[in-house]
C-alpha cells in the first residue's frame, strides 16, 4: 500500500507513506542567487488561522510578498506564482486546514528556497516523512521571525544553508525513488502480504477517537481552538460529539 500523510497507526512494512511532493511544473537548471532575489519571504495560499497568525508575525520583515486567497478569483496564474516562489529566499510553510504537511514545502525545495516548517510538541512529523532533513524547523512563528532576521544578516550563511538543503533534497529524492521501486517490486512478488493480513479490525467508535487524536497532534492550541470555533459556527455544537464524516465499512 502506497499512501500520503504519515500517522503512527500506518507504521507497517506493507505500507509506504510518500511525501506529498509538488504541484507546479518547472525546468530550473540553476537557482537564482540569494543576493538577486526580490523578497526575503513569501506566502501565497488560502486563509486559515495559523496562516493569518504567521503573516501578522512576519509581515514586518520586508521586502516580502504575501497573498491570502479567499476564492478562485484571487488565485495567481502559474507564471506569477512561479516568479514569486523563485524570487524569494525564505518560504514559511504553515499547516494546511487539517495537517502540517502541504505542497508548499516541496515547491520551495524544488525552487531553491529555504522552507521553514513547524514542529509540534511531542510530534516529530517531518522527521518521519522526511528523515534526516536539513530544513529549518521552528515551534512558533516568533521563532521563525527571529531565525529569518538572524540569517538574513549573513549572506554566506544563507548561501550555505540553501546549498545544504538543496543537496539533501537531491539525495533524498534519489533514495526515495529507489525505496519506492524496491517496495513495489516486493509487493508484486507477494513479500509484503503477510504484514498486511489482519492489520486492523475496524470499529466506528474506536476509529473516530483515533482519528481525532491523530489530527489534534497537527494542531497548536491556538489553531485547535480556532478550528473548533469555526466548525461549531458552520455545523452546530453537535460537531463536538458527532465528529466529522462517517466512514462506511464493507458497503
Amino acid at each position: 500500500m502506497l499512501r500520503n500523510y504519515w500517522a503512527s497507526v500506518f507504521e507497517n512494512k506493507g505500507i509506504f507513506t510518500l511525501p506529498l511532493g509538488w504541484t507546479v511544473k518547472h525546468n530550473i537548471l540553476v537557482f537564482k542567487p540569494i543576493n538577486q532575489k526580490k523578497h526575503i519571504w513569501c506566502f501565497v495560499g488560502q486563509h486559515n488561522p495559523e496562516r493569518e497568525l504567521m503573516i501578522n508575525t512576519l509581515k514586518s520583515i520586508t521586502p516580502n510578498y504575501y497573498k491570502i486567497i479567499f476564492n478562485n478569483n484571487d488565485r495567481l496564474d502559474y507564471k506569477a506564482y512561479f516568479d514569486i516562489m523563485t524570487d524569494s529566499i525564505f518560504h514559511p510553510c504553515p499547516m494546511g486546514n487539517v495537517v502540517l504537511e502541504t505542497f508548499r514545502i516541496y515547491e520551495a525545495l524544488e525552487f531553491g528556497g529555504i522552507p521553514i516548517i513547524i514542529k509540534r510538541r511531542n510530534f516529530d512529523y517531518f522527521n518521519k516523512i522526511l528523515p534526516n532533513n536539513t530544513v529549518p524547523q521552528v515551534k512558533t512563528w516568533k521563532q521563525a521571525c527571529d531565525l529569518i532576521r538572524g540569517m538574513f544578516k549573513d549572506e554566506k550563511l544563507l548561501t550555505t544553508t540553501q546549498l545544504t538543503i538543496s543537496n539533501w533534497w537531491d539525495s533524498f529524492k534519489i533514495k526515495l525513488k529507489n525505496k519506492v521501486s524496491s517496495f513495489v517490486t516486493d509487493g508484486f512478488e507477494g513479500k509484503l502480504k503477510l504484514y498486511l493480513q489482519n492489520i486492523h479490525s475496524y470499529n466506528d467508535f474506536i476509529h473516530d477517537l483515533w482519528r481525532r487524536n491523530e489530527l489534534l497532534k497537527h494542531q497548536s492550541f491556538y489553531t485547535a481552538i480556532k478550528r473548533i470555533q469555526k466548525s461549531v459556527r458552520e455545523r452546530g455544537i453537535s460537531i463536538l460529539w458527532q465528529g466529522g464524516p462517517k466512514f462506511k465499512h464493507n458497503q
